[in-house]
Order: C-alpha cells, then structure tokens, then sequence
C-alpha cells in the first residue's frame, strides 16, 4: 500500500470514530429524553441478547481482509470475487439458522432479564427487528471486511459514518412518533442502509461480483473456515462479555440502570477507540518488520507502548475529574451509577490499551494463540466474576467482575508477548513516564477541585470547561517537555503524504 493511500486511511478511520462518536452523544440524550431510563435499558437489553446470535459468523468475515488482498495480489479478481460471495452467503444462511434457534430462547429469557412487566411486552415487540438488523449488520461486515482487504479502509470509513448519520436522523424523525418501535425502524433503516451501500462500495472495486452474491465455492469456504479459527473461538467469547455485562447488570439491577450502564459503556468504548483506531496501524509494520529481524519488531513494540503510556496517562486523569460533569451535561442529572461505572470502565479499558502493542504484535507476527486466551479468560472470567460479585454486591459488583477479568487478559498477553520476545518489565518502564503520569494526576486532581468551586447544577458546561482548561494549563510544560510528543511530531511528518 502507498504512502497515501496509508494516511488517507489513516485519517478517515480518526474522523469515522470522532463522527461517530458525536452522533451517539447527541442519539442517546434524545433516546433517554423520548423513551425514559427504563425503556432505553429495554432498547440496550434486547441489543445485547440479540447479538449472542452473532456466534454464527464463525470469523469468516474477519477472513476476507487477507484473502481478498492476496486474490488482489495476485491479479485474480475473480477468485477475490469467489471468495466474498462465498463468505456471505455462508454468514447470511448460519445466522438464519441461528435467529431461527436464538429468537424462542431469547424471548424466553427476556422475562427473566426485563424484571417488569410493561418491559417484557415492550422487549418481545422490538425484538425480531433487532434480529433481523443484527442479520444485515452481520452480512454488511462482510462487505466492509472485503473493503479492508481491497486497501480500501477510508470507503469502509466513509460508508460508517454516512450509514450512523441515517440512523440519527431516522430515530430524530421516528422516535417522537412511534416511541421505542422509532428506535427500532430507526436501527433496521440504518444497518440495511449499511448492508446495500457496503455492497454497491465493494462492486465498484470487485466487478466480477454477481448483483445478488449467490454462488459458494467449497474450496473457498475451506480456507476462509480454517483462516477463521481463532476468530470463531474469539467469537463464542465475546458473546460471554458484553452481552453477558449487560445482561447480568439488567437482572441484579434492573433496566434502569441498565440505561445508565449503557452510556458509561457507550463512552468508555469510544474513547478508548480514538486512541485503538490509530495504533492499529502497528499490526501490517510488523508483518512488515519481521524480515528485519527480531530486534526490529521488539524496537516497535518499545515504542507503542511507550506512546500508549503517553496517551493513557494523559487522558485518563481528566476523564475521571470530568466523570460527574459528564453525568449532567449528557443525562441531564448527576447519576451516581453512571459516575460509578463510568470510572470503572474507562480505568479497564484505558489500561487494557497497554496490552495492544502484545495483542497487535502477536497478530502482526501471524500468532493468534494467545489473543485469543485473553479473549476466553474476558469472556470466563465475567461470567464466573459478574455472577458470583453480582449476588454479593448487585450491578455494581457484576462491572467490578467484568473489569477485573479485562484487566487480567491483559496482563496476560502483555506478559506472553514480553516472555516471547525476553523484553523485561523494567525496559517499559522509566522514571519520566512515571514523572508525567504523577503530574497528570495531580493536574486531574487540581480539574476535579476547580469544577467544584462553580455552581455546577446551574452551569455544568462552564463547569467542565474550567475543569479541562485547568488541565491544559497544569499539563502544557509537561507535555512539551515529554520526548514521546516529538518522536509523534516526527513519525506524523515522515507519514504525511504530501511529502512524498
């Protein structure tokens, strides 16, 4: 892939988050405005049953990124054709079957689940819609995966936030009518919106495509299912972690604070995103670096790490500082839950990022062994956690479990990438990194004191701003003093395309 081509990339994937992000800042306000707590958490609660289904995608759209490119490669248009084709209509054929078996066992559980009665009623009725979404969003990943795969990522980029730009617009205009049935038109519009424009995107690069993908090779579905291995079994444990977070919250809590999960959830998740979305670019170095020598690919392994130090230290102080004013300025109230589960997932997920560098570095080098431990011990481990924590300590104890087993499959792969490559702890590790992670404390600490002397009830927004100027403030010296922010000022220029 050109230089170019690798920034444009680059650059819509930063953009895709940051629209995305806004737009469900602004959908999940109105949605929580228009329904109520208790009909959101219904809205989240069938979200997150449906989705178990999802097992049935068996990693095949994963599998289309490297096959696709190496037909590409290859000059054989044809055979990456065969090899879409051939992956949706297996997707698409599993998942009928699958809905098929899921949706009697769902409704079942669904009484257990939506503790009130109104709820249960509600949940049924939006449910087959939200499976027959989760069907087109499944055969859509397909498309977008072949889109990667055609070095194509910004129109996958482009298509993500044109298709979450329906969405919002759909719930603005259906849901003060029709009330929750709104969000679910609304949602069905936005994922077939996404399934037809990921097909007409990837014909214009495939032409050999049929109009409707029909045919199925054997010989492709064998190697597509092979590839796909570790992705099925990643697959199986992603159903047991927030589907299961989510449900285990919605039974010892209740859909209401199911709602307010979900936004700390929704939140922590895309955050994390803006700083995951960029690094995966470490994954094709690697493969890149591997005929360098072993030494090449630990010298970039230092490196990321280091930079996600950097970041994480960085932003984490002030999100916490900033958690109760985010409460009010996006739920409209101070919800203690929400700060509560909030703090805990952006603490779990803001250090699993320190885990990327093993996690990408394992793929990168063609070695999914232990990725996919640290999937299984998340997946396990939030069963076995969240249900024992949420009898002792309700909701609350269920996020404990869940970030607790998050931040144990991290330390995990960390440490087997590090024993792997014989890079001691101590070499990640410097007395500047932990200078600048103790000024961000303290800086964090000095924004959380300064939003406290506002009246935040009355002027919350003012409030975060004083907040988050006073971390700039705090932070300006340090930050510019700090060796990561040139080696990032240098990286970004030798990847500027205009230099070419």
């Amino acid at each position: 892939m050109n230089r170019r081509q690798l920034g444009l990339n680059a650059l819509s994937a930063a953009l895709q988050v940051v629209i995305t992000g806004v737009v469900y800042i602004v959908l999940y306000r109105f949605l929580l405005d228009q329904l109520g707590d208790v009909s959101f958490g219904v809205w989240a609660l069938v979200l997150a049953l449906s989705s178990v289904s999802n097992v049935a995608n068996l990693g095949l759209a994963s599998a289309c990124v490297p096959f696709v490119a190496r037909s590409l490669a290859e000059d054989d248009e044809p055979g990456a054709a065969d090899i879409v084709s051939t992956a949706a209509v297996s997707v698409g054929s599993f998942l009928i079957l699958a809905l098929s078996i899921g949706y009697p066992i769902v409704r079942a559980i669904l009484p257990l689940l939506a503790n009130e009665p109104s709820a249960v009623g509600q949940a049924v009725q939006i449910l087959p819609f939200a499976l027959v979404s989760l069907w087109c969003a499944s055969l859509s990943s397909v498309f977008l995966s072949s889109l990667e795969g055609c070095q194509r990522m910004d129109l996958r980029s482009y298509l993500l936030m044109g298709v979450v730009l329906v969405y919002l617009a759909a719930a603005l205009i259906l849901v003060p009518r029709l009330g929750l049935m709104g969000v679910a038109y609304a949602h069905l519009a936005h994922t077939v919106s996404l399934l037809v424009a990921s097909w007409l995107a990837l014909k214009t690069r495939l032409p050999s495509l049929q109009a409707i993908p029909l045919s199925w090779s054997r010989n492709a579905f064998r190697k597509i299912y092979r590839y796909g291995g570790a992705m099925q079994i990643i697959s199986v444990a992603q159903v047991l972690s927030e589907p299961v977070a989510k449900s285990l919250v919605s039974y010892f809590g209740g859909l209401g604070l199911l709602s307010l999960y979900e936004f700390a959830s929704r939140m922590a998740i895309q955050l994390r995103t803006v700083i995951a979305t960029a690094h995966r670019a470490v994954v094709p170095a690697i493969a890149e670096l591997r005929a360098s020598g072993e030494e090449a690919v630990i010298n970039v392994f230092k490196r990321s790490h280091v930079l996600l130090q950097y970041l994480v230290a960085l932003s984490l102080p002030l999100l916490l500082a900033i958690l109760p004013l985010v409460s009010i300025v996006w739920i409209g109230r101070y919800e203690p839950f929400f700060v509560y589960s909030g703090g805990i997932l952006l603490g779990a997920w803001f250090l699993n990022l320190l885990a990327n560098p093993a996690y990408y570095g394992f793929l990168g080098e063609g070695l999914a062994r232990w990725p996919t431990i640290a999937h299984l011990i998340i997946g396990i481990g939030n069963v076995i956690l969240g249900g024992i924590l949420g009898f002792v300590l309700g909701a609350h104890g269920v996020i404990v479990g869940y970030a607790a087993a998050l931040l144990v499959a991290s330390a995990a792969v960390s440490w087997a990438y590090r024993k792997k490559h014989r890079v001691p702890l101590a070499d990640l590790l410097s007395a500047a990194s932990l200078q600048f992670a103790i000024a961000t404390v303290l800086a964090g600490a000095m924004a959380f004191g300064s939003s406290r002397v506002t009246f935040v009830a009355e002027r919350p927004v003012a409030a975060l701003l004083l907040a988050a100027l006073v971390y700039t403030a705090i932070m300006a010296v340090p930050v510019a003093k700090n060796p990561v922010l040139r080696d990032v000022i240098r990286w970004a220029r030798r990847q500027d395309p205009s230099n070419d």
